[in-house]
């Protein structure tokens, strides 16, 4: 039943997330989308990559341990420090010797990811169920389940291009990016979108609102769950007044900076 809700809180996103639009004007997107088509992030692809990993993992189990949660993730969080300091380290001189290093500990923390995001998700479900919290319409439909069921995979979001006019402070069009960019290759992108007399900016994020959410595995263990909590929340919103209204202003079929602010501060809580 639970593999059910999730499927169906998949399906019911993802006609969301796909009729995402943007307002920028076909114009600017002809002469941008020759810059950036080599280097986008396909959702869709994404999507159907995750749900095919979880697919097989309904036929072929999983991993069993002997350790308890408390183990798995204290694990987790050591190698992700490992790896971080690492990074920090590398320079010309030590780069193949500490990259080796980091290669063989990313290893051993992605055997461990599968159980650690079934950890969290297990804890916020339970969570929600003592705050009483199940699905948007329990008001009306007294069934004690949580939909959408909290979803995310730990891994490396991909980069946000950000485009803004020249002459004011203004969000005119956001692009994914792959999330294995390098930084020639960033600085490049950069260059060329600002020829189209623009400004543009290549970030970092640690999380997207896709369906499971995706959130940085280099994050810090109290980030993985806020982000998760925070990202459960926006979906069970999508299916409230307040939440579909959201979704209709990030597709661009309307516009109000107040529904924006009033989402994210329901999340925040």
């Amino acid at each position: 039943m639970r593999n059910i809700r999730i499927l169906a809180a998949a399906g019911l996103l993802l006609v969301m997330l796909f009729s995402v639009g943007c307002d920028s004007g076909h114009d600017f997107d002809h002469q941008l989308n020759p810059i950036v088509k080599h280097y986008r992030f396909s959702i869709a692809g994404w999507e159907f990559n995750t749900f095919f990993e979880k697919a097989k993992q309904l036929f072929t189990g999983k991993n069993k341990t002997t350790q308890t949660d408390t183990e798995i993730t204290n694990q987790y969080i050591s190698l992700s420090n490992q790896i971080n300091d690492l990074k920090g380290q590398i320079n010309d001189t030590n780069q193949s010797e500490l990259q080796s290093r980091i290669d063989n500990l990313q290893q051993q923390q992605n055997n461990l990811t599968g159980t650690v995001e079934d950890i969290i998700k297990r804890q916020v479900t339970e969570v929600l169920s003592e705050m009483g919290i199940y699905q948007p319409w329990y008001k009306y439909v007294k069934l004690k389940f949580t939909f959408p069921p909290p979803d995310f995979k730990l891994e490396t979001p991909p980069h946000l291009l950000v485009i803004s006019p020249r002459d004011k402070i203004e969000s005119l069009k956001d692009v994914l990016l792959a999330e294995n960019m390098s930084l020639d290759q960033i600085t490049s992108l950069e260059t060329n979108v600002d020829k189209l007399n623009v400004s543009s900016l290549v970030v970092d994020l640690g999380g997207v609102g896709t369906y499971p959410n995706i959130v940085s595995s280099d994050s810090d263990f109290q980030y993985i769950i806020e982000t998760c909590a925070h990202e459960w929340a926006h979906a069970y919103l999508a299916f409230t007044p307040l939440g579909s209204r959201y979704v209709l202003n990030i597709a661009g079929l309307s516009h109000n900076d107040d529904i924006t602010t009033m989402n994210e501060t329901v999340a925040d809580e």
